[in-house]
């Protein structure tokens, strides 16, 4: 089974994308003859910011493509399964209508409360304005970003069949990693659930760090026909060592 490793990619193309804006920036205002009071300063400043951003993406898809390859050469993985068809088509409709329906919901509660601190904002003597005009925008932005991720998650209905890896850190699905105990995530818990009579799927929720708390993620992983017993015997194996 060959899986290519997209997370290696992105961390080469990162590098060389915040590397050439960081740079230009940052040797921009002696290059132009940018004084520091008309610019240079916050060039140079914004230029160090993009450039520690670049490090942490850099870092992050890293760690993650070195995880990625260890798995792909079946380094203690505990099963190497192929969807066909039939299972991944039953399957990616699933997932799809579970994935896109809580973007949808996660969608609307932000616009929400854009909305009312856009009021308290007004009703606090804020340029009338200027707020709905942040607002606005600001609630376009989250719709365009939403629809852009709903989309994305509608590729997988374009998809034959699945080629799926899992071991005891993490699990790779058509090339899509999930890392649930490693890059500082935290294993949550673990179930199988019938979605259709004979069609099961292993579900493995896990959280990753973010600013102010964690975000929840549901890595779904259809189950070839005849490997029930198998998913379970893998489940309680990951639970062991975490």
């Amino acid at each position: 089974m060959q899986i290519r490793n997209k997370y290696k990619r992105i961390a080469n193309r990162s590098a060389l994308i915040f590397g050439i804006i960081s740079l230009t920036m940052i040797f921009l205002p002696s290059l132009a003859n940018i004084d520091g009071m008309d610019g240079g300063f916050a060039l140079i400043f914004v230029g160090f910011f993009v450039f520690i951003m670049g490090i942490v993406t850099v870092v992050i898809y890293g760690r993650m493509g070195k995880m990625f390859a260890s798995m792909s050469r079946f380094e203690s993985v505990l099963a190497q399964w192929h969807i066909g068809n039939q299972e991944y088509a039953r399957f990616a409709a699933y997932d799809v209508k579970e994935n896109t329906a809580g973007l949808r919901a996660t969608r609307w509660l932000i616009i929400s409360i854009t909305a009312v601190v856009c009021i308290i904002l007004a009703i606090a003597g804020m340029e009338t304005g200027f707020v709905i005009v942040f607002g606005l925008s600001l609630m376009v932005f989250i719709y365009i970003v939403s629809a852009i991720a709903i989309s994305s998650q509608k590729r997988k209905l374009r998809a034959r069949e699945a080629d799926i890896i899992l071991a005891h850190d993490g699990g790779i699905i058509n090339g899509t990693l999930h890392p649930w105990s490693k890059l500082s995530n935290r294993l949550e818990g673990t179930a199988i659930v019938e979605i259709e009579p004979g069609l099961y799927v292993m579900e493995i929720a896990y959280s990753t760090p973010n600013r102010g708390g964690r975000v929840d993620v549901a890595a779904r992983f259809p189950i070839p026909e005849g490997k029930l017993t198998e998913a379970q015997y893998i489940l309680e194996e990951i639970c062991k060592n975490q």
